[in-house]
C-alpha cells in the first residue's frame, strides 16, 4: 500500500505545500485502503475529492451543515 500511495502521491502532489503533503499522503493511504477491503469511506476532507480523480474508491461527502 505504501508503494502505491507513494507512486499517486507523486502525481497530487505538486501543488501543494508542505502541511498540506503530509496530510494528503495519510488521506491516500485510507483511501486505498478503502479501495483494496471494498469499504465506503465517509468524510468531511475535500481532499479525497482531488484522491477520487486519480483512482477509484466510493467516496460520501458528508458536511456539517444541518
Amino acid at each position: 500500500m505504501w508503494v502505491k500511495a507513494g507512486h499517486l502521491a507523486g502525481k497530487i502532489v505538486g501543488s501543494f505545500d508542505e502541511l498540506t503533503l503530509e496530510k494528503i499522503q495519510n488521506d491516500i493511504l485510507i483511501a486505498l485502503t478503502a479501495r483494496e477491503n471494498g469499504a465506503l469511506l465517509i468524510t468531511q476532507d475535500r481532499h479525497f475529492h482531488i484522491i477520487q480523480k486519480h483512482i477509484p474508491f466510493s467516496l460520501i461527502f458528508h458536511s456539517n451543515e444541518y
